[in-house]
C-alpha cells in the first residue's frame, strides 16, 4: 500500500517485486520466459489440486510440500505470498498468517507436466514448518553413506 508520502510500504515490497518479475515473464529454462496466464498448472489430474514445493530461494534448502487449488494458486500470484489448499481443515491458508513466518514468492517455476510447482520463497521469521523447525525435511531415514 501507498503511504500518504507516495513511498511503497515494507509490505508491499515483495508483491511488488513479485508482480514487475510475474509482468516481464518468469523464468523458465531454455524455452526462455513464459507467464503464468500462458501456463497454468492442470489441477484436473489431482482432482483439483497440485503439489506445491516451497524452497528458500537463497539457499535452495526444501522447506515444505503442500497443496494448491486454483484459489490458492491465484493467491499466491496476485498477492506475492504463498497460500495452500488445507485438505484436512478443506480451506485455503496463507503460509505464517498467525505465527508471522511468511513465505514471499521469489520466484514460481512449474514442472514439465504442469501438475506441481516450485515456489522459491524468503522464508521471514525462521520455521516453515508447524513443529518450529525451519525445514519440514529434518528427520533423516537412511543417512548417506
Amino acid at each position: 500500500m501507498k503511504k500518504t508520502d507516495g513511498s511503497r510500504s515494507p509490505v508491499d515490497r515483495p508483491r511488488d517485486a513479485f508482480r514487475e518479475a510475474h509482468r516481464s515473464g518468469g523464468t523458465s529454462g531454455p524455452t526462455g520466459r513464459i507467464s503464468a496466464d500462458e501456463l497454468a498448472p492442470n489441477f484436473e489430474k489431482m482432482n483439483g489440486l497440485i503439489p506445491a514445493v516451497a524452497q528458500e530461494y537463497r539457499t535452495r534448502e526444501v522447506l515444505m510440500v503442500a497443496f494448491m487449488n486454483q484459489e490458492a494458486w491465484d493467491l499466491t500470484l496476485t498477492t506475492g505470498y504463498a497460500h495452500y489448499y488445507s485438505r484436512t481443515r478443506k480451506a485455503i491458508w496463507k503460509k505464517g498468517e498467525t505465527s508471522g513466518h511468511l513465505q514471499e514468492i521469489r520466484e514460481v517455476l512449474i514442472d514439465c507436466d504442469n501438475d506441481s510447482v516450485l515456489l522459491l520463497v524468503n522464508q521471514v521469521e525462521g520455521s516453515a514448518c508447524h513443529t518450529g523447525n525451519r525445514s519440514c525435511f529434518y528427520r533423516t531415514v537412511f543417512p548417506a553413506p
